[in-house]
């Protein structure tokens, strides 16, 4: 997802971060120098923004592919001459604000999505609403009880961002294709509860598109009732010497926890599910950003595959009983683990 919130791959966000909104060549357009993209509103398919050089008197500029110029200065923005207004797409439901929040171009670019209501299912004693988004197929569930008012509400928040997240990212897909292409675009996410309890929800989603060439993966998505957030590895499990803590991509001291944790997750993988083994030569490096969920028998550790190995994507079996985690415990602590 990609878990929250993976998905328009944003710039690191400027000291004047918005979203700005105007006319442009009498269409309607919204920019961003966060998100570095920008869309018309009768069409909803963002483009990319390149930094641009060619800026004057302290202004910053970004330049789209056909020539167009977003240029901030002051707290000002134009698109060539012609001014632009701050402007914050509302929620269009109350599930969707934490996504407004923390996405605001997302936001404005998914401002016409709807959701229908389509089937229930129950989860011990929980019932799962799924709502289907009629002009991409998608869909997804929301927690329609089971749960405190207040921590329902953050969940849902929660899920809903995970599925806007995935409608964007199609939408960047269908941008990037040729005109004559979008109408046979393939786009299919299958989400599977695999915990729902008063402490986790989890669940695992496969995603297969044509987007320019065939995809097919898989991640997983867990989310901590207690405290309140999506939740990453380190969470539960830890080898290093020091205190638990979310690891950093550029800390070295981080990249060798990776590297000893992936050590440990397949050499353990190998002991409680060797038949994995027997289909694909798994190598650390495979674990060094494995995707995960959790299930009544313990964690599913997924690796991180090439594109051409996708079928051994998600290994039958592939799941470390809880006992084994609790004796390297992360950031939540070992009684927290189910």
């Amino acid at each position: 997802m990609r878990p929250l919130l993976p998905l328009l791959i944003l710039a690191a966000i400027p000291v004047h971060a918005a979203v700005y909104r105007g006319e442009a060549g009498g269409r309607r357009l919204i920019a961003s120098d966060d998100a570095r993209a920008y869309f018309y509103e009768d069409e909803r398919l963002p483009q990319p923004l390149a930094p641009s050089p060619d800026c004057a008197n302290g202004a910053t500029c970004y330049r789209s592919a056909a020539g167009d110029i977003l240029r901030l200065h002051n707290n000002s923005a134009w698109w060539n001459d012609s001014p632009l207004a701050p402007f914050t797409a509302p929620p269009t439901e109350a599930d969707n604000r934490l996504y407004t929040a923390e996405l605001p171009f997302a936001a404005a670019l998914l401002a016409d999505i709807t959701f229908t209501q389509t089937t229930s299912q129950r989860e011990q004693d929980k019932t799962l609403q799924w709502y289907r988004e009629p002009q991409s197929g998608l869909e997804h569930y929301l927690m329609a009880d089971g749960y405190p008012a207040a921590q329902r509400e953050a969940l849902n928040q929660y899920l809903r961002a995970q599925a806007l997240n995935t409608l964007a990212a199609r939408r960047e897909c269908l941008a990037a294709l040729p005109a004559d292409k979008r109408a046979a675009l393939q786009y299919r996410t299958t989400i599977t509860p695999t915990l729902t309890n008063d402490r986790y929800l989890s669940q695992h989603i496969h995603e297969e598109n044509n987007c320019g060439t065939p995809y097919s993966g898989d991640y997983g998505i867990t989310y901590s009732i207690t405290a309140g957030r999506g939740l990453e590895l380190e969470d539960l499990l830890w080898l290093g010497d020091t205190p638990p803590h979310p690891l950093a991509d550029d800390n070295p001291a981080d990249q060798a926890e990776r590297e000893r944790r992936a050590q440990w997750l397949l050499a353990t993988l190998k002991t409680v599910a060797p038949q994995m083994t027997q289909d694909y030569p798994y190598q650390p490096h495979h674990y060094l950003y494995p995707y995960f969920y959790l299930t009544p028998q313990g964690v599913y550790i997924g690796p991180l595959l090439p594109a051409r190995a996708a079928a051994h994507a998600h290994p039958a079996g592939s799941v470390i009983p809880y006992g084994e985690i609790k004796k390297h415990p992360g950031i939540l602590g070992e009684k927290t683990l189910p």
